[in-house]
């Protein structure tokens, strides 16, 4: 790898099937190579081979993110669900390209812990996503704030673990009643 790291770049499961998707996805790809990091692309097989054919030192495609993560600086997403709970989990930090306005209250949660930022909308432009991955890349504080929200999270109750306080909630019955 790079000396600069890695990075992860993931649009979701079916955002770079959008009209000009890929040349967004690769105009960012792009941006970040000049970083010096090394930089992956998890996306549809297809579509990896594409990228892999226009940038040989990337690798792109299928990649089950609880895999790769532990190895990345960052990673980079739109705002997905599952993507936030693996970066959460795997103690990543997370540049998060949110297009939805609904969503800025969770991810206001995320960036007020400090192990994620977050560009909306139009902010999110290739020239913006490279300053910013260059900024967290520049700062320790985004990984030991992942660190800390991915030991927090561990200790956290399961769904299982929650059964028991629903019962109670439910029918106002329970060891606490």
């Amino acid at each position: 790898a790079p000396d600069g790291g890695r990075v992860c770049l993931t649009m979701g499961s079916f955002r770079y099937a959008f009209p000009g998707a890929m040349e967004r996805i690769s105009a960012i790809v792009e941006g970040l190579l000049e970083l010096g990091v090394e930089v992956v692309v998890a996306i549809g097989e297809a579509e990896g081979k594409q990228l892999e054919e226009k940038y040989p030192q990337v690798h792109a495609g299928w990649i089950p993110l609880e895999a790769i993560l532990p190895t990345c600086e960052v990673v980079i997403h739109p705002a997905g669900g599952l993507t936030a709970v693996n970066a959460i989990n795997t103690a990543t930090p997370q540049l998060i390209l949110n297009p939805f306005e609904a969503f800025v209250p969770r991810l206001k949660h995320l960036t007020d812990q400090g192990c994620a930022r977050t560009l909306y909308r139009e902010e999110g432009t290739p020239e913006a996503i490279t300053r910013v991955v260059k900024e967290m890349l520049g700062d320790s504080s985004y990984c030991s704030k992942a660190r800390a929200l991915a030991e927090q999270a561990a200790t956290a109750p399961t769904a299982v673990g929650m059964v028991p306080l629903i019962e109670e909630l439910v029918t106002g019955k329970g060891p606490n009643r």
